[in-house]
């Protein structure tokens, strides 16, 4: 008989381990709601587009500026790349009326 109770648990010890799974079940779940949350998600995303944003700003500025200042080649490239398309765009243009003008 002494070796069969020393098996069993006690009301006491069964009540504590539910009592123990139930609390663990609600910070679960209120950790999981708190994830799935709409205002949540859109912070998360909001937060995570920041970083992006200037992960990328830094990366496009290290292409023109480094630890010696401003590198003048690449901004005479970006320049020179910005005035082609614009003298494109108005060639474009001119052609289009003029052929529309005929």
């Amino acid at each position: 008989m002494a070796e069969k109770r020393s098996t069993e648990r006690t009301l006491i010890e069964i009540q504590a381990d539910i009592d123990r799974a139930q609390r663990q079940i609600e910070d679960s779940l209120a950790g999981l709601i708190g994830e799935l949350h709409p205002k949540a998600i859109a912070h998360r995303t909001v937060e995570d587009a920041k970083a992006f944003a200037g992960e990328q700003l830094s990366s496009a500025k290290s292409q023109v500026k480094d630890q010696y200042g401003w590198r003048l080649g690449r901004l005479a490239l970006i320049a020179g790349a910005a005035v082609g398309v614009v003298v494109f765009v108005v060639a474009v243009r001119a052609l289009g009326r003029r052929s529309s003008a005929a």
